[in-house]
């Protein structure tokens, strides 16, 4: 994978871990979202491949964790909830 392509997908999750976080059912929800600002801010220069790969690793297991209890989302172009039968699937089935 290239460096550019790397940076891209570490971004992508980093945006998504975000995102969740806003929609944790938490009132310590804007400390989760600085912990997750700060903890890739901290480590946005590191150039040790196997450092790097360790933390992709906790921050995917952190964002599946966050989903299972935000699994429910509006769908952008109508008013209906949609929810996520098989996270990480694609899988959604409206709940009208």
């Amino acid at each position: 994978m290239s460096s550019a392509s790397h940076k891209r997908q570490v971004l992508s999750m980093y945006h998504q871990l975000l995102r969740s976080a806003l929609s944790f059912p938490s009132i310590k929800k804007k400390q989760l979202y600085a912990s997750i600002q700060t903890e890739f801010h901290r480590n946005r220069n590191e150039l040790n491949a196997n450092r790097i790969a360790e933390q992709v690793a906790v921050a995917k297991d952190g964002l599946q964790k966050l989903r299972m209890y935000t699994p429910m989302k509006a769908a952008a172009s109508q008013n209906a909830w949609t929810l996520d039968l098989a996270q990480g699937s694609g899988i959604a089935h409206s709940l009208q």
